[in-house]
């Protein structure tokens, strides 16, 4: 794997601790957000886990004021069922 396709699949991850740093949601907001299903976890490897960056912004779209968080995030899941 060239150091450019490293960088493009690193810079579409990103972990618990660089998310609480960097987005809106504290670390236990994710570890809610993730235990109810509104946000997709992964543990490649039994250590750090790792959320997709599109998926974390997808949720800060969606939690606009005036949004209904719930019924959107329940058609976006009937969405990918589909």
């Amino acid at each position: 794997m060239s150091e450019r396709q490293f960088n493009a699949i690193s810079s579409d991850w990103i972990n618990l601790a660089q998310a609480d740093r960097e987005g809106p949601f504290p670390k236990r907001t994710l570890w809610m957000l993730i235990s109810g299903g509104q946000l997709a976890a992964y543990r490649p490897l039994k250590k750090k886990i790792f959320i997709k960056r599109s998926d974390l912004n997808k949720l800060i779209e969606l939690s606009r004021v005036g949004a209904d968080l719930d019924k959107m995030v329940d058609e976006e899941v009937a969405g990918a069922r589909n």
